[in-house]
């Protein structure tokens, strides 16, 4: 995988799995996730806190809750 033309995972280093569902005529629901190993790249090694508020973050958008009134996942 490459980002503005830089080597950001060796091949195999990324690994994902989509799920597409129809609930319905009209509903569709939408199941994706990703991992990476703990070398995988330089770009993604930072602090386990930053990655469970990020992760939080974007489950708390998807799922309608306001972000600014709990506190964070994890310091």
């Amino acid at each position: 995988m490459r980002y503005l033309l830089l080597p950001v995972f060796r091949p195999g280093g990324m690994q994902s799995i989509t799920f597409l569902d129809r609930e319905s005529k009209d509903v569709w629901r939408y199941y994706s996730i990703a991992r990476t190993g703990r070398n995988a790249s330089p770009v993604t090694a930072g602090s386990e806190a930053s990655s469970i508020n990020r992760a939080v973050a974007l489950y708390r958008y998807l799922a309608g809750v306001p972000t600014d009134k709990e506190p964070p996942a994890s310091r």
